[in-house]
């Protein structure tokens, strides 16, 4: 409890609460009960490994209820360039399956489905001791990921978040 109490301080941001945000990097819409930032450590620290497609990373915590949001998008756009549009969505299924061969090897449980138009996988996990849910889908040549860690109504949470997730461009 000690580490998710330390890693909630951490990344605190100004929570005021729930509702509607659009965030214009990125173009979505998302209804979140803490107020989305910038995650500008995750950007530092992936520019500094050599990646460079990040659109936007986000970030917001609940001190009070206890939960954690992340949503990052990146520009996979440059994968496109060899294919034929016919086949857009074959790539978007090997990159799907790819991501989740990359969870099954760390030994993470999860669920390929359909979200947004497209493949999607979906995953439970612990981070740093706090129970986690994920979904990372690919659309429009970006890859997103929407994920919330927390304490209590996890399950209700995520599917809120998933649930009002929109991309509005």
């Amino acid at each position: 409890m000690k580490k998710i109490l330390f890693l909630l301080s951490f990344i605190y941001t100004n929570c005021i609460g729930q509702g509607n945000q659009f965030i214009q990097r990125g173009n979505i819409k998302v209804n979140c009960e803490c107020n989305l930032k910038v995650n500008n450590l995750f950007i530092e620290m992936s520019q500094q490994q050599g990646v460079t497609s990040i659109i936007n990373a986000l970030v917001c915590a609940n001190e009070s209820e206890k939960f954690i949001v992340n949503i990052n998008i990146f520009d996979e756009s440059s994968s496109y360039k060899q294919i034929s549009s016919t086949n857009y969505h074959i790539f978007d299924e090997r990159f799907i399956n790819s991501y989740a061969s990359n969870l099954r090897g760390e030994g993470i449980e999860y669920k390929i489905s359909t979200y947004k138009g497209g493949k999607s996988v979906e995953y439970f996990f612990s981070q740093n001791g706090l129970p986690t849910k994920a979904i990372y889908f690919i659309k429009n040549k970006r890859s997103y990921l929407i994920q919330i860690g927390g304490v209590d109504n996890l399950q209700e949470k995520f599917n809120n978040l998933k649930n009002t997730f929109t991309i509005t461009n």
